[in-house]
């Protein structure tokens, strides 16, 4: 994944957070951008638990430790 990455020309990393059925919430990190041939890649770098209420300060928290690990 990371050659992939060292690859991309231009790069955004969105965070998305979802709840599942069982009202648990989630936060997944993905990356997306266009290599030297401007062809879209789009990676999920990971899905984490989000035991905190998702709002403010915690989503923060969380997409930092997501990109950390």
């Amino acid at each position: 994944m990371l050659r992939v990455l060292q690859t991309l020309m231009y790069i955004k990393m969105p965070a998305y957070i979802w709840v599942d059925q069982t009202v648990d919430a989630y936060i997944t990190i993905m990356a997306r951008g266009l290599d030297e041939n401007f062809n879209a890649i789009n990676l999920v770098l990971g899905t984490h638990n989000m035991p905190e209420r998702h709002a403010g300060d915690n989503n923060a928290e969380a997409l930092s430790a997501a990109v950390m690990k």
